[in-house]
């Protein structure tokens, strides 16, 4: 699990059951041609063998070695056997019968930014956003993994389990309590030494056996979590509940010896602070001469006007 920025490239390790394999068939050869040369053939003189085998050596160079360049890690493939394996940056031997495969690039990276809505403990949900980070592991038979997957496969393996091991945290977690994303990413992929939280060690096993079988560092972090819009509407009415209610006895109280306002008007200067889409109108009707009238039913126009009966 690599959550840290620096890596180096390890160095190509010296096969030495290749070297020796070569040094074997260049002997071999060295004392054919030193026998083709020597009195019982050509009879030129035995050490022309050995200034033939070394030209020939020196100019089949490329047979018996492979050179990767830097950053990069390349995978031969024996037909024989049909194995496989890594040579990194640098010069290694090779048999002269293994073909090269491919070649990986240690700085390629595969990576994602994800948002996902998640449920927690208390019934809150959390708009969120990460992101994951994916790189080919520096061990030659991580490369070989590594290099037998197709990078969606890795791709959408990964967002599998991060979207598992973050919806577990949340779904475990008060919605005050996941507003840190820095504890989040702390608790998850920190070991406990670190800062971990060890509710969460199989977590972190799922994440070293993941790298495992693809070949990778994995590293992820949260970079933003917030109250989703319904659940955030929700907390708003809540926390204008609350100041309304602070409001209205603000109002209501005395100040400079003088009396506050009645309830009455204190609630409606409180409504129309508190909540901008409330608005107050006032009708007023003048009934003078109209004593006789039994009934009366006003009803509202939407273009102000009025009806009697």
């Amino acid at each position: 699990m690599a959550n840290g920025n620096g890596w180096t490239v390890p160095s190509a390790p010296i096969a030495w059951g290749v070297f020796f394999l070569n040094a074997i068939l260049a002997i071999t050869g060295g004392s054919l041609l030193c026998a083709l040369f020597g009195p019982w053939f050509l009879d030129w003189g035995w050490y022309w063998g050995v200034v033939l085998t070394l030209v020939v050596l020196a100019f089949s160079v490329e047979i018996y070695t492979e050179t990767v360049p830097g950053y990069f890690a390349r995978i031969l493939l024996n037909p024989w056997t049909r194995n496989q394996r890594t040579i990194f940056q640098g010069l290694s031997f090779k048999l002269p019968w293994e073909s090269r495969t491919i070649d990986v690039d240690l700085k390629s990276e595969l990576s994602d930014v994800c948002e996902e809505t998640w449920a927690t403990k208390g019934g809150a949900m959390m708009d969120t956003k990460y992101v994951y980070l994916l790189r080919p592991a520096r061990n030659p038979d991580a490369i070989i993994t590594y290099a037998s997957f197709e990078p969606n496969v890795v791709k959408r393996a990964a967002r599998n389990l991060l979207t598992m091991m973050y919806s577990d945290y949340f779904g475990q977690h008060q919605p005050e309590d996941l507003l840190n994303k820095a504890a989040i990413n702390k608790a998850l992929f920190n070991e406990e030494k670190d800062g971990g939280d060890k509710d969460y060690a199989d977590h972190r096993a799922m994440v070293c056996e993941f790298e495992n079988k693809y070949g990778v560092d994995l590293s992820a972090r949260i970079e933003d979590v917030d109250y989703d819009e319904a659940t955030q509407k929700a907390r708003d009415i809540i926390t204008n509940a609350k100041s309304f209610d602070q409001a209205v006895d603000i109002l209501m109280a005395p100040r400079n010896g003088q009396p506050g306002m009645s309830r009455e008007n204190a609630e409606k200067v409180a409504k129309l602070a508190n909540f901008p889409n409330v608005s107050e109108n006032n009708w007023n009707f003048s009934v003078e001469g109209l004593d006789n009238l039994q009934h009366l039913n006003i009803v509202g126009i939407p273009d102000g006007k009025s009806g009697k009966k």
